[in-house]
């Protein structure tokens, strides 16, 4: 037995499918908002998505190898390709050094070390990876550390 759909109800359904997981979403970090708001304090995921690379650079030793980078990128949600930005501008977080390593510059260092103070010292293990990683969550979504 062949079941016909019309494109225009399949495009209907697409449609509505798509409100739902995007409620879905957002439900789901607003759960995770509530469970973590008692003494947590708000952090957008793009900040995450910005030094939590960085602060797994610190972690490292201060040097990694560009394929260590990208992962710390990955993990986070933040593309590889925008790591480029660490290397540009007036403060640069990052600089390359002998045999192509990535090293933390003092500006970088100087960002992680303003969110340990504001968040704590244990706050890149308290990120929920399930959101931050995730590239359909919102950059300019709130969560609580």
């Amino acid at each position: 037995m062949k079941v016909s759909v019309s494109p225009e109800t399949l495009k209907h359904l697409a449609d509505q499918l798509s409100l739902i997981e995007q409620d879905l979403k957002a439900v789901k970090v607003q759960l995770r908002n509530l469970y973590a708001a008692e003494g947590g304090k708000e952090i957008l995921v793009q900040t995450i998505r910005a030094v939590a690379p960085l602060a797994e650079v610190v972690r490292a030793g201060g040097t990694v190898t560009p394929l260590e980078l990208s992962w710390f990128c990955r993990k986070y949600g933040k593309h590889p390709k925008g790591a480029a930005g660490y290397f540009t501008g007036a403060k640069p977080s990052m600089r390359s050094g002998e045999g192509g390593q990535r090293m933390i510059t003092e500006h970088g260092l100087s960002r992680v070390r303003q969110l340990e103070l504001e968040y704590g010292e244990d706050w890149l293990d308290r990120i929920p990876l399930d959101l931050v990683s995730n590239p359909d969550v919102d950059a300019e979504a709130e969560i609580y550390l």
